[in-house]
């Protein structure tokens, strides 16, 4: 029996990709002599009708090799963040595909055999597939598996296709396979896929997911960088997803995709004390190249609708046709993005710089303790927050993100006012991006419409930035004046 802690990452890449994976420079040079091979493989999956088995955190499987050799695995529920996974595996070879649920551990034996009692799985899904692998030596210690899987997936009467990457770490460290695959995401576009083989037969039949996802929460008590390397890493897992998905289904307005990467960015903001110099300036480059290209995104349909909530509908109406007009080419450079790859290698980047803890200080800082030190810095910056720009909006976002997944909430009353002005930083920040937009139109138009459009921005960038709304009307109404004189001196 082989008893192992299986730690992969399963990527999803276009069909030029997969089909020329081996033939890739940095995979090529790294194959070592001997090892490539392709397989002919036959999963069946065993669960019970009411499926004890996943609700126990068990996965149950079956597996031919080429027609001739069984072998039965039990995998353990693990932890996937990105696409990478870390679980138990546990593998017994079979004389024939008969099922056993005995001789893998005595934790796993135990468990099996209080299900069986009431009563055996059965087989309920087939996964059929041709594996081309490979054994890469990425450095001196670490040995990967590559594999490329194309086959189909059969559960009851539906099938769906197959075609994702596997690297699997067979020797050596984690961080070293996570590089890797960082490195080669620069070259070809790379997706995370989060879900396993048996997951997507389970979603293909109908039985979802086996248990309901709890939210992340972070002990006070553990060292500052790595609780916030665990709740970046699962905001970046949330942008990954995000980009997977927009890659996937071609739906470049994904507003989700924008806010996933803003968080990520916060977060990045208030680790700075805790990052390495070279990690936290990488980072903070990546993140400031990647955002702008995501802020067709929101602008749009986010501006218009906070200029009808404060009741000036003539001016949304004037913007939706020529901010559409404006938009095409940046959608174009969203798309190239996606299509090429370039956001996902930014956040496969990001991940393995998340890695690089800063100098240790003399004493080691809790979480809460972390946490503590800012609030008493807010406070004084909040207490001199007569205007907007006093305070640094990603880092307080980043603030709240961190304290939101403490186990010890320590500061509500900071979450509410923050909250509070971050709402006003935004309300500011998309006003400041539509009067810049509203006035390009007008230099370029030259038209009365995108005219009035920049006026109209003028006052509400004023209004929005803590004037009083009649200071605001009054500007307006002067720049309307000045605009007209100009109009009718030029007639």
């Amino acid at each position: 029996m082989k008893n192992t802690r299986e730690k992969e990452l399963k990527l999803l890449s276009a069909p030029r990709v997969r089909s020329r994976f081996f033939s890739l420079p940095a995979v090529r040079e790294r194959i070592i002599a001997g090892s490539r091979h392709t397989l002919r493989l036959e999963n069946v999956y065993y669960d019970t009708p009411d499926r004890r088995l996943a609700g126990a955190g068990l996965a149950y499987r079956i597996r031919c090799t080429d027609g001739k050799a069984w072998e039965c695995t039990v995998k353990t529920r693990g932890k996937t963040v990105g696409g990478f996974t870390d679980r138990g595996e546990y593998t017994l070879p079979l004389p024939s595909a008969e099922p056993v649920f005995s001789g893998f551990s005595e934790a796993v034996d135990a468990r099996l055999q209080e299900i069986v009692r009431r009563g055996a799985p059965q087989p309920f899904c087939k996964v059929v597939f041709t594996r081309r692998l490979a054994l890469l030596q990425l450095n001196r210690q670490t040995v990967a598996e590559a594999s490329v899987d194309e086959g189909s997936i059969e559960a009851g009467s539906r099938t769906a296709p197959i075609g994702e990457i596997e690297l699997e770490l067979k020797k050596g460290s984690g961080n070293d396979l996570l590089r890797f695959a960082a490195d080669l995401a620069e070259t070809v576009p790379l997706y995370p896929e989060k879900r396993s083989k048996l997951k997507r037969a389970l979603d293909l039949c109908g039985r979802g997911p086996s248990e309901a996802e709890t939210d992340l929460v972070v002990p006070g008590t553990e060292d500052a960088f790595s609780a916030w390397r665990q709740i970046a890493l699962e905001r970046i897992d949330s942008a990954f997803s995000e980009v997977t998905q927009c890659w996937q289904d071609e739906q470049y307005r994904c507003a989700g995709l924008a806010d996933a990467l803003e968080e990520v960015a916060a977060l990045w903001e208030w680790g700075r004390p805790l990052l390495s110099q070279r990690a936290y300036a990488e980072g903070r480059n990546l993140l400031a190249a990647a955002l702008p290209v995501l802020q067709p995104l929101r602008e749009p349909e986010e501006g218009i609708r906070l200029l009808r909530k404060l009741s000036r509908d003539f001016a949304a109406r004037a913007l939706t046709e020529a901010w559409q007009k404006a938009s095409r080419k940046e959608m174009e450079a969203l798309r190239l993005a996606l299509s090429r790859g370039g956001l996902a290698a930014a956040l496969w980047r990001l991940w393995v710089l998340s890695g690089s803890r800063g100098r240790q200080q003399d004493r080691v800082l809790t979480a809460e303790e972390f946490a503590a030190e800012a609030l008493a810095r807010n406070d004084t910056a909040f207490a001199a927050a007569d205007t907007l720009p006093r305070i640094s909006a990603p880092r307080l976002r980043g603030e709240m993100i961190f304290l939101e997944h403490l186990e010890k909430q320590p500061a509500e009353r900071f979450c509410r006012r923050a909250r509070k002005y971050l709402k006003e930083v935004s309300r500011w920040e998309c006003i400041r991006g539509l009067c810049s937009k509203a006035q390009e139109l007008s230099r370029k138009e030259k038209g009365r419409a995108a005219g009035s459009e920049a006026l109209v921005f003028k006052g509400y960038l004023l209004f929005v930035c803590g004037q009083v709304r009649r200071k605001v009307l009054k500007q307006g109404e002067k720049l309307q004046k000045e605009k007209s004189q100009k109009n009718k001196n030029n007639i």
